[in-house]
């Protein structure tokens, strides 16, 4: 009686914890939303402690007559490929830069190691579902209805606006729709099964169901696989020739597509090395795949300075870091003159390509355990579902070398995982050691377990810490250093804390640029005065907070933005102290990121205008010669070297020929220059003609 209480609980712990996983976009809705990312921060909630629900139901079964069946599912290749990252990924974590941030990922999609873990665990509980005659249909139901809803919700948002919708872009979708795929195929054939002249019109049903579910999700590489890429396999496995030559053509194409994507967007960025991305912004759909060239681009330059990245890579959630350093300044428009690149204006958090991704974030070891799971699926699919398999594991393939996987995804990636799979018997060598086994697989089930649990408290924690804060007052009335670090994600970066300055920063300066439209501008520059004291404690914070953890770029970028927006922008709204606090070891903080990141130079500028407008011609100065020093085709430091060389006689010439060298090499992708001062310079309606990168 209590084992078939354990067995019970066991299964219902099972499929409650599959069917959380498929309705965590649910946590996403309005009324759910808290953090800074509440679009996915709430839903990893709800993913990790559903894989928790599945963990603890796994580790009950184990204790049940079916121990053999948890086992054989933990194994199984296709929870063993993200399990094995898991425990690659934790391996490296002491030797990450940010090692929490690393176990967690970033915020936005939180692809770290304990994600894997939970990866694991809900293919595991599939693959056992499965097997099972009522709980299968339990989940298979799940799946549909939340996918329905999931799709209702985004098309209600992309044609009617309604803003009941857990996401803004319906793109994401498109993963989603070939993750229910295998269902669907389930489905098809149980429904013709002894009706063999039917069975020919599953394939044509279901391409056309996958063609029109991913036109309208605007997602162009889901469109064209949905189309092409599975005509391709069907057409594979049309060829006369021998069943085994048909699955080793399929399954060489299949390794193919992300080596052959990659290659694509890696030439890609050599075509327009000076103009980047705006040679191309209206090129349609082609604009795309050179975008995500020049976002994979940034990511080599940070690997081949750390030759230890290749092997361990530079952690889970490090592409913002990639971002903050490394952003090609060589060609990007900071006013925004030339266009608008996404890696510029959006906040990224991804290369979108999954296997750079993989790469960058674990190193190599990490791609050819992610490689080999995604290219061996079709090899251990159940026999009747073998082009199902290649279709599922081409589209991972396909639409994973130019897009992501949001929490979102993964219920329907993992179902879809669970019905390909074919069950396998344990191989011999396995069944000679069968205590160390079953001690191998307690050990996982476990840590697994332990890993979402970590998980939850660790994002939890970061959430409520920034949900509609409000820093405290400062210990001394006026000193603004007298702040205590309030703030707390247990190490994870700081990245919380940064967002938090940079979006009370531009609502601050915003609002002040527009005072002419408010009703009572005393009253709104009392409000701001309030406001800005309170980014003053967050600028405070930050210090504090990167003296006592591993501090994410985006931090030390959140104060240098801090310091020169306000102090250019928002100085009426602050008194003498104030802006001396701001100012007060700007220029050493500014020269320690120099000295990490020398291109990354338009950090520079507002320091420099600001020398300027003080008067501060000799700090302005020794910050152009450094700039200077270090490129001298540098267009910020030619134009404010060339600058300070104007007020003497005997350097003018040459200051004015360094001002019009800036020009041709681009300072106004970094600051706007007024046409009178071209003019001046003789070189009226002269346009840019040379990059910094020359």
């Amino acid at each position: 009686m209590k084992q078939k209480i354990i067995l019970n609980t066991s299964f219902f712990l099972l499929t409650i914890g599959v069917v959380g996983g498929l309705s965590v976009f649910v946590f996403g809705l309005h009324w759910f939303r808290y953090g800074i990312w509440p679009q996915s921060e709430p839903p990893l909630v709800a993913f990790h402690s559903a894989s928790t629900i599945v963990g603890i139901g796994m580790l009950m079964l184990f204790f049940t007559r079916h121990r053999e069946t948890v086992i054989r599912a933990a194994l199984h290749p296709y929870a063993l490929g993200p399990l094995v990252l898991c425990l690659w990924s934790l391996l490296t974590m002491p030797l990450q830069m940010i090692p929490v941030r690393h176990f967690l990922g970033s915020a936005h999609i939180g692809e770290g190691s304990a994600l894997w873990a939970g990866w694991a665990m809900m293919i595991a509980a599939v693959l056992i579902l499965r097997q099972t005659r009522i709980f299968k249909y339990v989940v298979v139901v799940a799946g549909l209805v939340a996918f329905a809803i999931l799709y209702g919700m985004l098309m209600n948002f992309r044609w009617r606006g309604e803003l009941l919708t857990p996401l803004y872009f319906p793109d994401f979708l498109s993963l989603s729709i070939f993750g229910i795929l295998p269902v669907l195929f389930w489905l098809f054939e149980k429904s013709v099964q002894g009706q063999q002249a039917l069975r020919f019109f599953i394939w044509p049903v279901l391409l056309a169901v996958l063609v029109g579910l991913n036109i309208f999700t605007e997602n162009n590489v889901g469109v064209a696989y949905s189309a092409a890429g599975v005509a391709f396999f069907l057409g594979v496995f049309a060829l006369p020739i021998a069943r085994q030559k048909q699955e080793r053509y399929a399954l060489w194409t299949l390794a193919a597509i992300p080596a052959g994507f990659l290659i694509l967007l890696i030439v890609s960025v050599q075509i327009y090395p000076r103009e980047g991305y705006y040679a191309t912004h209206d090129w349609g759909a082609l604009t795309t795949i050179f975008s995500r060239g020049y976002l994979i681009d940034m990511v080599w330059q940070p690997m081949f300075e750390r030759p230890l990245s290749w092997l361990i890579g530079l952690g889970w959630g490090s592409y913002g870091e990639i971002v903050s350093g490394y952003l090609p300044t060589g060609w990007v428009d900071f006013t925004g003159e030339k266009g608008v690149w996404d890696g510029v204006s959006t906040d990224h958090f991804h290369s979108h390509n999954l296997f750079v991704d993989v790469l960058y974030s674990a190193g190599l070891p990490a791609l050819l355990i992610f490689t080999a799971w995604i290219v061996t699926i079709p090899l251990f699919a159940r026999r009747g579902q073998k082009i199902c398999a290649f279709v599922f594991a081409g589209a991972l393939a396909g639409i994973g070398s130019f897009w992501f996987i949001m929490p979102h995804n993964i219920g329907f990636i993992t179902l879809g995982l669970g019905f390909l799979g074919r069950p396998l018997a344990l191989r011999p060598v396995l069944r000679r050691h069968p205590k160390m086994l079953e001690r191998a697989v307690l050990f996982v089930l476990m840590l697994c377990i332990t890993c979402g649990v970590l998980a939850v408290c660790g994002i939890v924690r970061a959430m409520r810490t920034t949900d509609q804060y409000t820093p405290p007052a400062f210990a001394k009335a006026g000193d603004y250093t007298s702040c205590t670090l309030d703030y707390n994600d247990y190490g994870a970066g700081g990245v919380h804390l940064a967002r938090m300055m940079t979006l009370r920063l531009r609502v601050i300066t915003t609002r002040w640029e527009n005072k002419e439209d408010a009703d009572d501008e005393k009253k709104l520059k009392d409000e701001l005065k309030g406001d800005l004291v309170g980014l003053t404690h967050l600028f405070c914070q930050a210090d504090l907070y990167r003296k006592a953890h591993p501090a994410s770029e985006k931090l030390a970028i959140a104060r240098l933005l801090v310091r020169g927006e306000t102090l250019l922008s928002a100085a009426a709204l602050m008194d003498k102290p104030l802006q001396n606090h701001l100012a007060q070891g700007w220029e050493e903080e500014l020269d320690v990121w120099l000295d990490r990141h020398p291109a990354r130079v338009d950090l520079a500028v507002p320091y420099l205008l600001w020398s300027l407008l003080q008067h501060q011609e000799e700090a302005m100065n020794r910050m152009a010669q450094r700039l200077y020093a270090h490129n001298p085709q540098d267009p910020v430091g030619l134009w404010f070297t060339g600058l300070a060389m104007t007020g003497s006689d005997a350097t003018a010439q040459e200051g004015v020929w360094r001002m019009r060298r800036a020009l041709d090499f681009g300072i106004t992708r970094f600051m706007p220059i007024e046409d009178e001062i071209k003019v001046q310079l003789g070189v009226e309606d002269q346009k840019s003609s040379f990059s910094n990168t020359e």
